[in-house]
């Protein structure tokens, strides 16, 4: 106990967990002795379960089970308690026994009768389910038994230390100092810091916050898509994309995918939620100063020697003497915080300011305003901008841009130019000004190492305009107007793809291609003829003739976007919708079927014309949505060198952009593969607390599925007996299946299907027939599979191997259910054709499979599917109309 106890003041342990169930003694003589608070199993699965509880149920559940476990260690915690404050006990010596014994007796009751009337209320949906005459089937198995992309990936994301195109694996590394959580094959890390974007239900795109990062070992082959317009992805085979098929947005594994298909890629991005409105030098500098000094704190310093001393003020400082006359006074910055910092001042950074030793009169003040005109200075030079030891230099012949840039640095920095040999070049010999470009902004020097500032993607629309107008306008002559689109070309891969994710806040598509010329690479970024408006209206160029040149072309031409299209063969099924408003509209969309594809901005035109109440909302959804439909145009394997490849997961759109330009990429379990619906995904512990009920087609059958709480080791009794309602669910079900995580190593996964089937054997439902579905088979090897399938023979009951993820054997899964639900029988009816039998047939359409139905006469003839006992009371009601009933 004494090494426990020093362990813990040692590493600063809050409280100690132990993997058993112990006695109230046992937990307050460690409490004691240790000094914090002692949770067994029991209680620390109680706490988990509370913090996934959503529903009103499974938080009564909750509570009651906690109570049950109170009750039993009441008499002797209070006499306990009455001894000496246990810690984490609350305290409860106040109490008399009899009096708390009783009080947690009529909690249990009140919580009992809620309960009562919820399970009442669930019976009733079972029997209207069975009422249905459809199977039902309960999806069980050990808790988080439930796509990647490499370590170099970009993904366009916002975190509190980085900002912008960051490879997801920094990302990891950068959170990893937090907690890494392992399950299986998959470590994961919750980063509550971590802004993605991804689309919604509506398909607009918003900033959300993943629930989780996770990473996995990769797979040695991955494959790469590139799309029409140069983006690129690079994922896992069984890594979905978004594609359109039939009216309907799914994933598809890349495997799955050929040239040609349409993939998801962002078609407008929003504004960051979090803005930079200043940019703090004396914060960014409190590492490393760069050797720079910080002026204008003669106040400050005064202070400082009241407080500490004239002896260890000068200590701090590094000097020996200080002329304390002196009207301006400067010092080391790194010196100067760590002076602050001891003689605990404050003090407001914008009234002081940063400069180099020698040359003073090239200082920067303590904190930068962020405007238009900065942004557009940092567009030029990261046009054909550069450094030159102490000097930040800009390159341009255009003599209204020399002069815009000077006004601007006089404007933003005070900061004048020094004259230059060449008429070419504009210095402006300031050390913190070259910091403030290198290391703060992070603007790099160099024609193939050019990016876009870091801050740049937490700016206002109109700041982002502003660099990007400085950028086109600065090129040196080399963002030109070709026919019909607007060209800018670059050394730098990465700068060429920064420009093409900030043309996307504007809703402008721009495609990207490589070009060799003698032995170097040269990227050009296109802006086509169908975004030049948008392009002069909200960005434009500082030469007003190019602007013209631009406006001229639109006004000339009528520009209809050839590449913002969608293909009709699947857009038919919305488009019909339309034509059943409309005969008129139908003779339009005949027309525009014999063609390969119709652009977005036809279907509007259709839509202005024929569905002015705005009824068709499938088809408005998709033609308002911020996404673009983009063709594949290579897809290869390449070889994978990376150790891990990783995920996000998102709550509940699970998407996410990443990649080269812009990609939408997708993650799923097994429940949403069977269901084909997106329901929360977590690797946490516990997610389903409370059931999830759809309706699966299983090869034109009709079947309940229900999801349930996850099963664990030991699971107490007393967490049976309050999650009784849940379970409920698995007994009066007509097969299980349950599902195991097949990825880890075989003595847990034995332990687990073991578990899993004495839980089952315990709650009563013993008797179901039970299907094992081998999940995350995309994490073994063929040989690997193999072996764990001959492992399990004698343990899991009718093992599938599947990937929920990919939807790897989900028919083989659906085939093996349908086995089991043979019983179904075919029935043949025909009755009169009254009102009364009209609405009969309506009330069994939403009950039975119909397999056929006629009309002769005056009469109906119907065929249906369904289980026996259905079957029989549908011949009663057929009866009831003197019609004829066979089977």
């Amino acid at each position: 106990m004494k090494e426990l106890a020093e362990l813990i003041n040692k590493n600063g342990i809050e409280r100690t967990i132990f993997n058993n169930e112990l006695k109230p003694f046992q937990a307050y003589n460690l409490a004691k002795a240790t000094g914090i608070e002692a949770v067994d199993r029991f209680q620390l699965i109680l706490e988990i379960f509370a913090r996934r509880a959503s529903t009103t149920e499974a938080k009564l559940q909750i509570q009651l089970a906690r109570l049950r476990y109170e009750l039993a260690r009441a008499k002797e915690r209070v006499k306990l308690a009455k001894m000496g404050e246990q810690p984490g006990f609350m305290g409860l010596g106040a109490y008399k026994v009899d009096v708390y014994y009783e009080t947690v007796k009529r909690q249990i009751h009140s919580i009992q009768d809620k309960l009562r009337r919820i399970r009442k209320k669930r019976r009733l949906h079972r029997a209207r389910r069975l009422e249905l005459g459809f199977p039902l089937s309960t999806l069980a198995g050990y808790t988080n038994a439930g796509k990647s992309i490499p370590h170099h990936e970009l993904v366009l994301a916002l975190t509190s230390s980085d900002s912008g195109l960051i490879p997801i694996g920094r990302i990891f590394q950068n959170h990893s100092k937090s907690e890494i959580y392992q399950h299986g094959a998959y470590e994961y890390i919750k980063a509550s810091d971590i802004h993605v974007l991804c689309f919604n239900e509506n398909l607009k795109l918003n900033w959300v916050k993943p629930t989780a990062l996770i990473r996995h070992k990769a797979p040695s082959v991955l494959y790469k898509v590139v799309t029409g317009t140069g983006r690129e992805a690079l994922t896992t085979g069984h890594h979905s994309l978004f594609t359109f098929k039939n009216g309907v947005i799914v994933p598809t594994p890349v495997k799955d995918l050929k040239i040609g298909d349409r993939i998801a890629i962002p078609k407008r991005l929003p504004e960051s939620q979090i803005l930079v409105k200043e940019i703090n030098i004396i914060n960014y500098l409190k590492d490393r100063d760069y050797g720079l000094y910080i002026g204008n704190v003669k106040k400050l310093l005064n202070e400082a020697l009241i407080r500490l001393g004239k002896k260890r003020t000068l200590e701090i400082l590094g000097v020996k003497r200080v002329n304390w006359k002196k009207d301006v006074l400067v010092t080391r910055l790194f010196r100067f915080l760590e002076l602050m910092q001891r003689a605990n001042i404050h003090f407001n950074p914008a009234e002081l300011w940063i400069a180099c030793k020698t040359h003073r009169e090239t200082m920067l003040p303590g904190v930068v305003p962020v405007t238009k005109e900065l942004m557009r200075l940092l567009g030029y030079f990261t046009s054909e901008g550069g450094y030159d030891l102490n000097r930040v230099v800009f390159s341009n012949k255009d003599p209204r841009l020399q002069e815009d840039i000077i006004n601007l640095c006089l404007k933003v920095f005070r900061l004048k130019p020094c004259q230059s040999s060449r008429q070419l070049r504009i210095l402006f010999t300031s050390k913190p000004l070259r910091v403030l470009f290198e290391h703060i902004l992070g603007l790099h020097g160099g024609s193939e190492n050019k990016n876009v500032p870091s801050l740049i993607w937490q700016m206002p629309l109109s700041h982002i305009a502003e660099f990007l107008r400085g950028y086109f306008s600065g090129d040196a002559g080399e963002s030109s107007i070709e026919g019909r689109m607007i060209e800018a070309t670059t050394k730098s891969r990465c700068l060429a793809v920064e420009l093409v994710y900030l043309l996307l806040f504007f809703g402008i598509v721009s495609s990207k291609r490589m070009k060799v010329v003698k032995e170097s690479t040269y990227w050009r970024i296109f802006i086509h003829s169908n975004d030049l408006e948008k392009f002069v209206n909200y960005i434009g160029f500082i030469q007003e003739e190019k602007n013209s040149l631009i406006r001229k072309y639109i006004n000339e031409r009528r520009i209809l976007s050839k590449r913002d299209t969608f293909s009709v063969k699947e857009i038919i099924p919305l488009l019909k919708e339309l034509y059943k408003r409309d005969k008129r509209a139908g003779l339009m969309c005949a027309a525009y079927w014999r063609r390969k594809n119709i652009g977005r901005q036809r279907i509007h035109r259709l839509l202005r014309i024929f569905d002015r109440e705005e009824t068709c909302k499938g088809l408005r959804c998709l033609i308002d949505s911020d996404i673009f439909w983009d063709k594949i145009s290579v897809i290869k394997k390449v070889k994978n060198e990376d150790t891990y490849v990783y995920d996000f997961d998102i709550n509940p759109t699970q998407n996410f952009i990443g990649g080269t330009g812009g990609v939408f990429l997708h993650n799923s379990t097994l429940f949403n593969a069977l269901a084909e619906e997106a329901v929360p995904v977590d690797p946490s512990l516990f997610t389903t607390i409370s059931t999830t009920t759809r309706a699966v087609d299983v090869f034109g059958k009709k079947v309940l599925l229900t999801d349930t709480v996850g099963f664990i080791d030991r699971l107490p009794l007393t967490l049976i007996e309050a999650f009784h309602s849940t379970l409920e669910e698995t007994i009066f079900s007509d097969l299980i299946l349950l599902v195991v995580d097949v990825s880890e190593p075989h003595d847990d996964v034995g332990r687990k299907v073991n578990c899993c089937l004495d839980t089952i054997q315990k709650i009563g439902a013993s008797g179901i027939p039970i299907i094992t579905a081998l999940n995350k088979i995309d994490l073994l090897s063929e040989g690997e599979l193999q072996h764990e399938e001959e492992l399990l023979k004698g343990v899991a009951p009718n093992r599938v191997p599947v990937s929920a993820l990919y939807k790897t054997n989900i028919d083989l899964l659906k085939q093996g259910m349908a086995q089991h639900f043979r019983n179904y029988v075919q029935a043949m009816f025909s009755v009169p054709i009254t009102d009364e039998s009209m609405s009969f047939l309506s009330w069994l359409f939403s009950r039975a499979d119909i397999r056929d139905i006629k009309y002769e006469g005056d009469s109906v003839k119907v065929v249906f599917e369904s289980v026996p006992w259905f079957a029989d009371k549908v011949k009663g009601r057929v009866e009831q109309f003197s019609g004829i009933f066979n089977t």
